[in-house]
């Protein structure tokens, strides 16, 4: 399996990712702590998840096509 080269572009991308990811997943945790209702967590998780898997997967699918397999 190869390294996957990411430019510029995509690595800004990946932080801003991350930083919309944490966003949800600390608000769901602030949410948890105001309530106590544990499905907060699972919100803050999912609603991450909404910005982090579609780019993951298009990377994937990225490096896939310039490796040739």
């Amino acid at each position: 399996m190869s390294k996957v080269q990411l430019s510029p572009d995509q690595i800004k991308h990946l932080v801003i990712m991350f930083v919309l990811e944490a966003i949800c997943i600390l608000a769901g945790v602030a949410m948890f702590m105001t309530t106590g209702n544990i499905i907060w967590l699972a919100i803050g998780v999912v609603a991450g998840l909404g910005f982090s898997l579609p780019l993951v997967l298009k990377l994937i699918l990225k490096s896939r096509e310039k490796s040739g397999a």
